[in-house]
């Protein structure tokens, strides 16, 4: 994939080497930096680019930037822009290469006019072109009105590789996928958020338990609730996850309903529960993934002032023990346990250079070292974004994690600059730092608040 950010004075660019190659533009735009570094065995290029900051001159558009791409090998692909925010009216367009426009003309905020693109007020939008760069190289220019104030955009350049067959080819897909948990706040994912997996706790964040008998009727239903939302996001072409949490009163602890302080499940009531579980998930073929629990809620030791490891593993034995032996093919996660630093510095400890309360490190461990079987590790953090990918790097090479995949249970829209959930007030700070080392089979799962992200992939990819 290319990256191209345009903000009146640079451009950067990341694409994987593979026989392609972006160079700069004619109007004066100069490569002044390029960087290779290795990741995943890929080899990765970064380039800068320098863009001309005067818009003095009387012509109607300055160009702001341009890159052009040869190809060594022919074929015919899809390129598609995607302009995702910015002040002021910019014009895209396409040369070189027999691109061709077949979308849209025009819409709320914009129009086509041949080959180029006018836009003229925010927009969130893909524009494609179909082009052969076996016949020519393909150039993608941006321009900005030069009475307009200095344009503050975002645009994303990708490619869509098309086999012989006219099917996009799998090779170019991303690695891993992105999706939403369904929470209190958001009953129903829109449609068009193009979400990959959707999570759904089995109880609490706006689900009942779905076993009427089983709980006072204020904390159950007959399933109404889950079942609705499993067939929406089926209907969106939507993998399910069953988050297997939390435990309405007549099985938690306290003996309270559910809310955001969630007790565990009793120790007498864990077989059931499992059960209940396996029972749900079979009555429902759509559910592809199980995570078993979240953030060890109820498993605090008091006592000994360290997470009770043991008993959440034999709880999640007994789910992973039930599911299976009604759905083998399901895939199923724990762990879940959140890594971040302890305000007493004497539970910390450097794990691949971050910073990390030890117990939670052993808490994991001894799940690898216990835990009767797993298909995946679930993960959560509260660390700068920049340290998500050394925590999976350090969670991969930990005793029997064998490198499974890793599931994100949770990142968030907290676009604070003093959170370490964002970057320098990027609410998308964490995705876009653990997507690039994803693997095949990772999910990364966006906790969805008040304020919802309506189009996830469209922001990250």
């Amino acid at each position: 994939s290319v990256i191209l950010l345009v903000g009146g004075l640079s451009v950067y660019v990341s694409l994987a080497s593979d026989g392609n190659l972006w160079t700069p533009g004619s109007s004066g735009v100069r490569l002044s930096s390029r960087v290779r570094t290795a990741k995943d065995n890929n080899n990765i290029e970064y380039w800068k680019f320098e863009i001309p900051t005067d818009q003095g001159g009387r012509s109607k558009y300055k160009r702001a930037g341009s890159l052009t791409l040869t190809n060594k090998a022919k074929g015919t692909n899809e390129y598609c822009t995607t302009i995702q925010n910015y002040l002021g009216s910019i014009r895209v367009r396409w040369s070189g290469a027999d691109a061709s426009y077949s979308g849209q003309k025009s819409g709320s905020g914009f129009n086509i006019s041949g080959k180029s693109l006018y836009i003229n007020q925010p927009l969130n939008q893909d524009f494609c072109v179909t082009a052969d760069t076996g016949k020519g190289n393909l150039t993608i220019s941006i321009d900005y009105l030069s009475n307009a104030s200095t344009p503050i955009t975002q645009v994303a350049v990708y490619k869509i590789t098309k086999n012989n067959n006219g099917d996009q080819d799998k090779s170019e897909e991303p690695k891993g996928k992105v999706g939403f948990t369904w929470t209190q706040d958001n009953i129903m994912i829109p449609s068009k958020s193009k979400s990959e997996v959707a999570n759904i706790h089995m109880y609490g964040w706006g689900s009942l338990w779905p076993f009427i008998d089983d709980a006072p009727r204020s904390e159950a239903d007959s399933g109404e609730i889950l079942k609705s939302r499993i067939e929406k996001a089926s209907k969106d072409g939507q993998e399910v996850m069953i988050t297997a949490c939390c435990a309405p009163s007549t099985f938690s602890t306290t003996g309270k309903a559910w809310d955001l302080d969630s007790s565990r499940v009793r120790d007498d009531k864990e077989r059931l529960y499992a059960n209940r579980v396996a029972e749900f998930v079979s009555k429902y073929p759509q559910v592809k993934y199980v995570q078993v629990w979240n953030e060890l809620k109820g498993y605090w030791d008091t006592e000994h002032n360290t997470w009770d490891a043991e008993s959440y593993t034999r709880f999640y034995n007994k789910v992973y023990k039930a599911v299976k032996a009604r759905r083998p093919n399901v895939k199923v996660s724990g762990g879940y346990v959140v890594f971040s630093a302890n305000s007493s510095s004497s539970n910390n400890a450097l794990y691949n250079g971050v910073n990390i309360d030890k117990r939670s490190v052993e808490a994991l461990q001894y799940w690898l070292d216990h835990a009767h079987g797993f298909d995946a590790i679930s993960l959560d953090a509260f660390v700068a974004p920049k340290d998500f990918p050394k925590i999976m790097e350090y969670v991969r090479k930990m005793q029997r994690a064998k490198d499974k995949p890793i599931w994100w249970a949770e990142f968030y829209n907290r676009p604070s600059a003093a959170s370490p959930f964002t970057s320098a007030g990027n609410p998308y700070g964490v995705a876009k730092e653990i997507i690039p080392s994803m693997k095949k089979d990772d999910i990364l799962l966006y906790w969805a608040e008040r304020k919802f992200i309506t189009d996830i992939n469209k922001l990250l990819r």
